[in-house]
């Protein structure tokens, strides 16, 4: 879910999370599972203050080949 930036901190998040809950809650499921970057503060603390709780986590980490004759073997026999 993403709330436009002129439209934050004026409860369309909490709104939009309790529709959802509803949803899932008409359709007979039980649970509902968010996934958010762990950078947003803003919307990790939307999540806590309703109820929300870490369950998993993921990281991730973008890598590049290295060039040879570079790194900790190299040149080593």
């Amino acid at each position: 879910m993403n709330v436009l930036a002129p439209f934050r901190r004026h409860g369309y998040g909490a709104a939009i999370l309790a529709a959802a809950e509803e949803l899932v809650a008409r359709e007979g499921m039980t649970s509902l599972h968010l996934n958010v970057f762990g950078d947003n503060a803003a919307a990790i603390a939307l999540y806590r203050r309703n109820g929300y709780e870490v369950s998993s986590m993921s990281l991730s980490k973008s890598v590049q080949p290295r060039s040879r004759g570079r790194g900790p073997s190299a040149g080593a026999d």
